[in-house]
């Protein structure tokens, strides 16, 4: 489990240098929308046919960058859900271990072939349903 929350703390690191590079990006895709509305461009076959090819690139590393940015919000889905599906385990397995040891113990009540457990124990069992629920 401990694996899991390491990756998810480097995810979110990789997330934020990736929504860095998304923002650098757009400002420098926005710093050209204004200079082309502000009246630079003189002649249609002057400096905007030259920064096509600055364009292109520029659009492409943004198309990269919201890439990246999809896989790893995918990739922490999946950890958050494999974390989910470890708790939800854990918690089935200490259930199992405590109905065992109730029912080992002298004086459980046992009526038609259910055990009766408190409350506390009953409401765990709902922890179970969920994660079969789940999977």
């Amino acid at each position: 489990m401990t694996h899991l929350r390491q990756e998810l703390a480097k995810l979110e690191t990789e997330q934020s240098s990736v929504e860095g590079r998304g923002v650098d990006i757009e400002r420098q895709l926005r710093g050209k929308e204004v200079r082309k509305e502000g009246g630079i461009q003189a002649c249609s076959n002057c400096w905007w046919l030259q920064d096509l090819d600055e364009d292109d690139k520029l659009m492409a590393e943004w198309f990269d960058m919201v890439q990246d940015k999809t896989r790893l919000v995918r990739r922490e889905s999946e950890l958050v859900y494999e974390l989910r599906d470890l708790e939800l385990i854990e918690q089935h397995d200490q259930l199992e271990a405590e109905i065992r040891r109730r029912l080992l113990k002298d004086g459980a009540l046992v009526h038609c072939g259910v055990c009766v457990f408190d409350c506390n124990v009953w409401s765990q069992c709902r922890v179970s349903q969920d994660r079969d629920g789940e999977a």
